[in-house]
């Protein structure tokens, strides 16, 4: 038999808990959707025995199984899944991301508070490789986040809600191109498709390294079944983990983003992709905001607590998020990092959310022309990614380094929609995050 430890539980960590403080300092971090629990179980393969464990976490609805060392011989893998069989993630060699041998990794999430490891040997020898060890869980965090709203409330809908919508009746076919990410096994954000070669876009905050890229799960179509259904759990209403790695492309600090490459076989068509909008965002038009807000099943922001749409402000000023972003008034929350911001107008991105203060009722994202500015000068910019790739990057103030006079704002590519902009003040009328997130 292989050599077993008996699995020890301590007390959680709590990671929820610490990062209220974290984030207060660092405006710029991911939502913390589940905490840590410690566990010791080794087994070693070099006798070739199959093997099966338990484990169990306090509570929780999902959790993930954390290897501290990963190394089995060809032809071995090691099953984490459910007890039901029903979910469930392979791993061999030197497992996720040939990480097992250099801090290890998170297994993909599994429903439940119960995760069934189990060994499968190959049938060659050991070759000197000598099996795994667990050294800890994350499950579910049952604590409050940090983030508030202030006004009359969350005005944000499931994304079921747009199906067919009169208003935007394509709405909810573009945000299926919108992902619910869970990176190294506790932090959640909401990233998207861009182009159709199954390139993904998400904040530099939530993927900064190639070792997150790596570790991160992408799944989408995470909603309810209509639009009654408003799964507010982190993690509520699953739906499909179409990559659990990726590549990462390029990234950058000050504008905010990573761009990856997910690794996946999936067909990624079913799903839609986003495009760009070249001239950027328009002053006062109406925007909505597909995402995942606290981890929670899909949502869109389209309206605010007067009734009137969401609306973009202050383009090319900046502002507390940024020199580079543009601010609105639509309902985010912690986990929306990396939403798209997109004109209700064209149905194009003109922004990539990531930032909100409660205090100043603010929310902001960084303008999509610097982001493109960037990929071109990476030669980085994914096929299709444009709606128009011949169309050149209007100068101004969203361009690192510029220092001339901007043109003023061009008209949107159509129409907003008629209902009249609130006559109160916006900022204290909305909802927003309670950090940049």
């Amino acid at each position: 038999m292989p050599s077993i430890l008996t699995i020890l539980k301590s007390g959680a960590a709590l990671l929820a808990l610490a990062a209220a403080g974290v984030h207060a300092s660092n405006p710029r971090a991911p939502l913390v959707v589940a905490d840590t629990e410690i566990v010791t179980l080794a087994v070693n393969t070099t006798s070739r025995v199959a093997a099966q464990n338990f484990i169990s976490a306090s509570s929780g609805t999902f959790m993930t199984v954390h290897f501290g060392s990963f190394n089995l011989a060809e032809g071995d893998k090691v099953v984490v899944r459910d007890v039901a069989g029903s979910t469930s993630y392979e791993y061999t060699g030197l497992g996720r991301g040939n990480t097992g041998l250099d801090g290890g990794f998170y297994s993909s999430r599994i429903p439940g508070n119960q995760a069934v490891v189990e060994y499968v040997p190959g049938s060659g020898s050991a070759n000197g490789a000598f099996g795994y060890t667990v050294d800890k869980i994350t499950r579910s965090s049952t604590d409050a986040s940090a983030s508030k709203v202030c006004g009359l409330g969350d005005q944000s809908r499931p994304a079921k809600c747009y199906k067919d919508d009169g208003v935007l009746p394509l709405a909810y076919t573009k945000s299926r191109a919108v992902a619910r990410l869970l990176i190294d096994g506790g932090e959640g954000c909401t990233g998207f498709l861009i182009g159709n070669n199954g390139y993904l876009v998400t904040n530099h905050h939530c993927i900064f390294n190639d070792e997150r890229a790596t570790h991160t799960d992408f799944e989408f179509d995470a909603e309810g079944a209509s639009c009654s259904d408003e799964c507010k759990t982190w993690g509520a209403c699953p739906g499909k983990v179409v990559a659990t790695s990726a590549q990462l492309i390029a990234l950058d600090e000050t504008l905010d983003y990573a761009l990856v490459k997910l690794k996946t076989t999936v067909d990624l068509s079913q799903y839609g992709y986003l495009q760009i909008r070249t001239s950027g965002p328009v002053q006062n038009e109406a925007i909505y905001i597909p995402g995942h807000p606290q981890f929670w099943a899909k949502r869109i922001a389209e309206y605010v607590d007067s009734g009137d749409f969401a609306r973009v402000d202050n383009v090319g000023k900046g502002s507390d998020c940024g020199k580079y972003t543009v601010s609105y008034d639509a309902d985010t929350q912690g986990g929306s990092s990396g939403s798209p911001v997109i004109a209700d107008s064209d149905n194009l991105v003109v922004a990539l959310h990531f930032c909100g203060f409660s205090d100043r009722c603010l929310n902001g994202g960084t303008d999509i022309r610097s982001v493109l500015w960037d990929w071109k000068n990476k030669g980085v910019i994914p096929d299709n990614a444009v709606l128009d790739p011949t169309a050149p990057i209007p100068d101004g103030p969203w361009i690192p380094g510029y220092s001339g006079t901007p043109a003023p704002s061009t008209v949107a590519p159509s129409p907003t929609p008629t209902t009249p902009a609130p006559t109160t003040n916006a900022c204290r009328i909305f909802t927003t995050e309670a950090r940049c997130l």
